[in-house]
């Protein structure tokens, strides 16, 4: 049984389905079924979804003592979770 359309979701009268401001939910399969008298054809496509980046820095200076260890932080977050990289 076909999930009812949520009101984001909008259908052109060409089959274009848009999706506005897509949320982790909306990933998933969605089916395009076409008919007329001569038959049916489907096609899946699968959604996946992605949130970019974002970095949040507790601290922007840091204070490093002679012999002892800095600490920089960077907390990053992002759907799939980001790689963190470091440079100079």
């Amino acid at each position: 049984m076909p999930s009812r359309i949520p009101f984001r979701v909008s259908i052109s009268k060409h089959g274009t389905l848009t999706i506005r401001d897509a949320i982790p939910e909306d990933a998933g399969n969605y089916t395009c079924l076409a008919s007329n008298e001569a038959g049916t054809a489907t096609q899946t496509v699968s959604l996946s979804y992605a949130e970019p980046p974002t970095i949040s820095v507790t601290g922007q200076t840091v204070l490093a003592v002679a012999g002892g260890d800095a600490t920089l932080e960077c907390r990053a977050t992002g759907d799939p979770p980001p790689q963190v990289k470091w440079y100079k």
